[in-house]
């Protein structure tokens, strides 16, 4: 009985599982269908499997015209070796923000061969400073989880969040993260390493021993979230 998905057939052969030469799944009665030992054939799923992706993601990379040299047999996609290189660029442009109308302009530019090279190297060049600028983004939001990081272990060691102290000069940008932070009381209360990181024996991973105070503090009199 047919499943009633329209690309059922993908899917259909099943069999004895058998692996290729890197390692990769595969559906013995598929591959003895489609493929041979010189050039593995892959159903849909398989690749979904392979690639780590939902199987609804390559029909629609198929659906928009991404996907122009992954053969059909008899209605069935067919996905070779050849079709991996290709499949993990659009994962990286997709996974890393890239419009869908932007992928299908940079895959109708590789139809284009030498022709489209400037053009398509311009949309690897903007596609990678977007790249660098979520890095450089993600770098920020990890220095507010730090310190929250720092100030929660911090007041949960003393018992109560009004023995932590933060420094906020008052010029200070209101976005901009503070740098220094310590909480009052005996350090042994608070777990702080102060010996061990100036010693070089604490984790420099550790907020504690990575953000150090550099003056005087004072109670911070906001309500921390």
């Amino acid at each position: 009985m047919s499943s009633g998905r329209p690309d059922a057939h993908d899917d259909a052969m099943t069999g004895a599982t058998v692996t290729d030469s890197v390692g990769r799944s595969l559906s013995s009665s598929f591959t003895n269908a489609y493929g041979s030992d010189d050039e593995p054939a892959y159903s849909i799923s398989q690749v979904a499997q392979i690639m780590g992706v939902a199987p609804s993601a390559l029909r629609y990379y198929d659906h928009e015209g991404l996907l122009p040299h992954v053969e059909r047999i008899n209605g069935v996609r067919v996905f070779r070796n050849k079709d991996f290189p290709w499949l993990r660029v659009l994962q990286c442009l997709k996974n890393t923000g890239m419009p869908i109308l932007r992928i299908k302009e940079y895959a109708q530019l590789c139809e284009e061969g030498d022709a489209s090279l400037e053009q398509r190297y311009e949309l690897i060049k903007a596609q990678r400073q977007a790249v660098l600028d979520q890095i450089e983004q993600l770098k920020f939001y990890l220095r507010e989880l730090d310190f929250k990081d720092w100030y929660y272990r911090t007041a949960i060691a003393a018992g109560t969040e009004s023995a932590v102290h933060v420094d906020e000069a008052p010029d200070m940008e209101p976005d901009r993260i503070p740098d220094t932070q310590e909480a009052t009381g005996s350090e042994a209360a608070v777990g702080r390493k102060d010996d061990d990181c100036d010693s070089g024996n604490g984790d420099e991973s550790d907020p504690m021993c990575r953000i150090q105070p550099t003056h005087e503090l004072r109670p911070r009199t906001e309500t921390h979230i």
